[in-house]
Order: C-alpha cells, then structure tokens, then sequence
C-alpha cells in the first residue's frame, strides 16, 4: 500500500550507481553483484538494510547519521544536506530547488527524518530520501505534484555539489562520475530514466554546471504523474507473425542487449502447439515498442504438441528453449548459437540436448537455464527409484568443438528426495554453481512446503551427484510452494515462494534472498520482514557501493 505522501504525481529520479572504488572494507560486495539488474541490487539491499539494525539511521543531535558496515561508508543528515564519507574521500549534497527553465530557491530548511534504513526530506510536494543497504545508498526524488506551470523548458531538479572530488559528466550525460586529483575514479552516477504515467519513456540528461549537479527532464508532452522508474517498460514486444492462442510471453530471458521470448503455443505449418521463440536485439536508438523480431528460432525436428518455447535460457550468443512436449513428453531442450552474421531471420538449432535415461512423462526441459558453455535443464517428473515423479536436472557442457546434439554430462539429484517433489521445476545457473527448485518437497510435516538446492561443481567437473547444500525457509508452511522459481548470480541465490501466505493474504507470495551460496553454504534464512517479494520492489533513484574485487565467501 501507497503511503499517503506519495499517492498523487510523482518523480523519482535514477541516478544510480555512485560507486566508490580503491579502497578496503572488511567486507566484499559478490564478484558478480553487477550482473544483477541494477533495480534489483536497489531492491535486495533496501529489504535487507530494513531488517539490519546495522544500516538503520541514529540520531546525534541535530543529525542523523548512517554507517555502512560493508562499504566502510559514513553519512550524515543535516538541514543542510547529506555528506558521505569514505576515508578521505567526501562528497556533499544540497537540495537547490527544482522548476522549469528558472529553477526555484530550495525554501525554508528542513530537518531530516528517518525510519529504520531509510531518512526523509520532506519539503512540501518534494520528498528526497535516502535507503542504506549492504550493497549501498541508494538516494532519491518523490515529486507529487508539477513544480509550476509548464513552460516547454526542461523539468530541472537542482542539488549543490561539492566535496574533495572533480565531477565529470559521462558520454549520453546519463551518468556521471567523480574523481580524486590523480584522475582515479571514485564515485559514479549512472542510470538516470525518466517516464510519465502511460510508460512513455521520457529524455532526461545529467549536467555539471557552476558547482551544481542538474537533473533535466524533458516533460512536454508528457501526462502525470511522472514515474523515473527502472520497472516500468521501455518497450513492448509482440510477434508480427502472432496469432491467437501463441503464448508469446509464456517464458522470456535477457541477456545484455538480446531479449528472447517464447512463444509455446505457437503453431508451426500445421503442426498445432509446437512451439516458437524469438530474438529481439536492442536498437541502436534503444529499445522501442515493435512487433518486428530479429530471429525466429523453432526445432528443425518439430511436432504438434512439442510445447517448444516453454523455457528459454540466453548467455552471450548462447540460446537454450526447453521442449517439454518432444517425444511423448519425454522433452528436449535445443541450444541455438549466434550465427556470424547476427540473429537474423528463421533459424534451427545448432544442437538438441537430451536425456541417456528420459523416459516418456518426464518433462524434460520444464526449465532452462545457461551460464557461458554450461546448460542445466530440469526434468520435474522423472521417476528416481521408486519414487514417482521426485525430479531431476541435467548438466550439459560444451565440447571442446562445439555444441552438438548430445547427451548430459552429469545428472543431479536430491538425496532426501522423495514421491511428487517436483525436483527441478525450475533451474537456475551461474558459472560453477547451480541451483534447483523441487517446490513440492514435505518439510516435516508441511506438506508441500518447498525446497531448493545447491549444487556446486567439484574439482575434477561436474558429474552425477546429489546437492552440495539445501534451501528452505525458517517460516515456511505448508503450501508455500518455496523453489517454484529459482534464480542465481555468484553467491546470491533468489528463491520463489508463490505460495506463501502474508498476514491475511493467502497465495500472496514472497521470495527469498540467500547469500553465500558460492561455497555451498546459506547464509542464514531471512525473516518474514526481509523476504523480497514482487510487490516489495524499490522505485529506484541511486546506488552509493563500495566495488571491491573477489567473492563474498563466509563458510560456516
């Protein structure tokens, strides 16, 4: 639910990412934090910092400070502004006001207010706030109302910037970065979007002028409330050769600018339900809404009721789409790699995966997932033993000349499996650890309460084993159907819970963050207050994090 300050118009502006880089902290942020969207490292950290006393604000007078334990980060609040410090290096914020062409003055001071992780400036329609988590301060904008009569000059948001560091704008003047006096890099702004209230992308810039940082947003035209927000679309997808029935959108992947959608009810010649996906490269001029795709990629050996399209999994130049319908449900999955030229036209795959023990009913390629040359595909109804439908997930890795059709390296399974576990109704990878989600597991005596688990590749390579680790949640209940989905990257593991019941919500859902997975080893479950759910999503404004290199490694 809304608070009752921001229901009306409002901005909220992304500078995102002011990064500090070259000195130490006691802690390390994961190698691979900045592969997660940037909106959802914002996300992560805030419900984290809530629920961690260690990044929530502490009055001191007439200020209010914040530490950041993990990035050695100091902040204090004032009705002057906010000064961050890390080391010797610091960087002052003042809110100047905000207009079209003559900027307002900032107005009377006002005193900052914190709740938990987060302060507040609150000055009349204009709300800045700041949000302390482990992986940073993120800092932002709530406008409920316009600034003043439009004029067709730029919506200008206006903050005194001073400090130990020389600011320079970046290429695109979306991001800017802020560096010591030899020229290294220290702190940088980036990610700065702007849309109004139908999703309409909105052009906004970054300017450094006269000590000032200048926020331009360009909202003629434009229908309130404005909305600077990385969830809201920038574009919409379809198929310009859809047809009723198609499920375009049934699985989608992203991978730097390639986006692939499946289409798993697509019929292909008269082959009813077998399956399509296609492949959309980002423009030049940046994403728009289209209907005409780049590639689209079936099975050379397609047939009605394949379902191909079901799954999709994209790294680099490596697509993977899951066929849960092959072969009277057996399933398959087919690899599709970029050829020279690009995505361009109808493509066929370059490889077909399957199982060496699949057997009808399995469902092989119910998921998909790729990291680099390593496929993992799930088979959710495979028979283990005796044990009915327990599931299991495949490990394929690329030979040395290439994918070809072939068989998996290595199966994975549960060792505490058990009948109907649903083992591998989802799959997630990334680099050497893999994570599976068997949403249907008892725990105890919650019937359906959920599972997932690790899976990290040994020494000598992957090969058939059971988990380096499992997943449940402190909380978890019957029904709760925790490992429905599953996502990882380096040492931070996501899992779904589309069951789960909040206060008096029944099936409302939530999701859990795991950290440390890298080693095999959870960290421990969160509480309910921490579990990131869809609705729990930040509207992002900024990311204030310590880049440090190597993995955050806490063995048990």
């Amino acid at each position: 639910m809304q608070d009752a300050r921001t229901r009306g118009a409002r901005v909220a502006i992304a500078v995102l990412g002011c990064v500090l880089t070259g000195v130490g902290s006691t802690l390390a942020v994961p190698a691979n934090q900045e592969t997660l969207p940037l909106p959802a490292q914002a996300a992560i950290s805030g419900v984290l910092g809530r629920d961690n006393r260690a990044y929530h604000a502490t009055s001191q007078g007439q200020a209010l400070h914040m530490t950041n334990p993990r990035h050695g980060l100091a902040a204090e609040f004032t009705e002057a502004g906010v000064e961050i410090r890390h080391g010797d290096a610091q960087v002052a914020l003042a809110w100047r006001g905000c207009g079209y062409g003559t900027v307002s003055s900032a107005g009377p001071a006002v005193a900052p207010e914190a709740r938990d992780n987060r302060v507040e400036y609150r000055r009349g329609a204009v709300t800045e706030w700041y949000v302390n988590g482990p992986w940073g301060l993120q800092q932002g904008f709530t406008l409920l109302a316009p600034p003043g009569p439009r004029t067709g000059a730029p919506l200008t948001l206006v903050l005194a910037l001073s400090g130990t560091l020389h600011a320079r704008v970046e290429p695109g003047e979306t991001g800017l970065t802020l560096s010591s006096a030899d020229g290294t890099t220290v702190l940088a702004y980036r990610g700065l979007t702007a849309w109004d209230a139908s999703g309409r992308a909105l052009p906004a810039r970054l300017q450094v002028q006269g000590g000032e940082l200048r926020l331009h947003v360009e909202d003629a035209g434009a229908r309130y409330p404005l909305v600077v927000d990385p969830f809201v679309e920038q574009a919409k997808l379809t198929a310009s050769d859809g047809a009723a029935v198609d499920g375009f959108g049934s699985s989608v992947a992203i991978s730097g600018d390639t986006v692939v959608v499946g289409a798993v009810g697509a019929d292909i010649n008269a082959n009813a339900d077998q399956g399509s996906a296609y492949v959309f490269v980002k423009p030049v001029g940046g994403w728009a809404t289209a209907s005409t795709f780049n590639a689209k990629l079936t099975a050379s050996d397609g047939a009605a009721g394949d379902a191909f399209g079901g799954s999709v999994a994209i790294s680099g130049d490596t697509v993977v789409v899951g066929a849960v319908g092959a072969n009277a449900n057996q399933g398959a999955a087919y690899v599709f790699v970029k050829p020279v030229g690009g995505w361009a036209g109808a493509l066929t795959e370059t490889a077909k995966l399957i199982a060496s023990d699949g057997a009808a009913g399995d469902q092989f390629g119910i998921s998909v997932g790729v990291s680099g040359d390593t496929v993992v595909v799930g088979a959710f109804l495979d028979d283990i033993g005796a044990n009915s439908e327990q599931g299991s997930a495949y490990v394929f890795v690329k030979p040395v000349g290439g994918w070809m059709n072939m068989t998996q390296t290595a199966k994975l399974t549960a060792s505490d499996g058990a009948f109907n576990d649903n083992f591998g109704f989802s799959v997630a990878v990334s680099g050497d650890t893999v994570v599976v989600g068997a949403f249907l597991d008892d725990i105890g005596a919650n019937s359906d309460q959920g599972s997932a688990y690790v899976f990290v590749k040994p020494v000598g390579g992957w090969m058939n084993m059971t988990q380096t680790a499992k997943l449940t949640a402190s909380d978890g209940a019957a029904g709760d159907g925790f490992g429905f989905s599953v996502a990882v990257s380096g040492d931070t593991a996501v899992v779904g819970a589309s069951g789960d019941t909040i206060g008096a919500n029944t099936d409302q859902g939530s999701a859990y963050v795991f950290g440390s997975v890298v080693v095999g080893r959870p960290a421990p479950a969160l509480s309910k207050s921490a579990q990131l759910g869809i609705v729990a999503l930040l509207l992002l404004v900024g990311l204030l994090s310590l880049r440090r290199r190597g993995k955050s490694i806490a063995p048990r």
